[in-house]
């Protein structure tokens, strides 16, 4: 199958996603489904990802199933990665939805994580971490599609040269614009949820 290329934009924000065929399943379940990875090229700002980003269990791309109610699993996926580049200050992760048109939607973003921090749990974050405005100060975020839709999410982690003087609550969006302008280093990982 041919793969499509999306360009999804928002203001000066610009992905790339290069998608494959992607494998479904009517029956309603909370296991993880393991089709063929779909990102086969991700490029943000016209950089690929450097930073390998895992989570235990889950290959980029997988599908969760959340049944009809989204509370039969973790929504949020524990993430971790390896070495990060010299000089990183802090991390910060952010979330993003994928609709099927143009366009991204900033979900959830967390700051000020400490370069010496390997993993983020699915059920709390790492002392010092800093959630913005719309994550409501809670973690794991909400992902819960339409009745019988399947949503696309896109996880990025940066390793940031400097430190960002964010509060709790802060704009996400503020944020992410020059962290994306700035072409740092970064991870990505793609989970679709699917709601029956």
């Amino acid at each position: 199958m041919r793969k499509p290329s999306h360009i999804i934009s928002t203001g000066a924000l610009v992905l790339t996603i290069t998608l494959a065929g992607c494998a479904s399943s009517s029956t309603p379940t909370t296991t993880v489904k393991k089709p063929v990875p779909p990102v086969q090229d991700l490029q943000v700002n016209g950089h690929a990802a450097t930073i390998e980003l895992n989570s235990p269990g889950l290959l980029t791309g997988d599908t969760i199933h959340v049944g009809k109610t989204c509370k039969a699993t973790s929504l949020a996926p524990t993430f971790t990665w390896g070495e990060l580049p010299l000089g990183t200050a802090e991390l910060a992760l952010f979330v993003l939805f994928v609709p099927k048109g143009n366009g991204i939607l900033l979900k959830w973003a967390a700051a000020g994580i400490s370069p010496t921090v390997r993993e983020v749990g699915a059920d709390e974050l790492p002392v010092g971490a800093i959630l913005g405005r719309q994550s409501g100060g809670h973690r794991p975020f909400s992902a819960c599609p339409r009745p019988g839709t399947t949503a696309t999410y896109l996880f990025l982690l940066y390793a940031l040269p400097t430190k960002h003087a964010v509060h709790p609550g802060f704009e996400e969006a503020k944020l992410f614009t020059p962290i994306y302008s700035s072409s740092a280093p970064f991870g990505a990982f793609v989970v679709n949820y699917a709601r029956s």
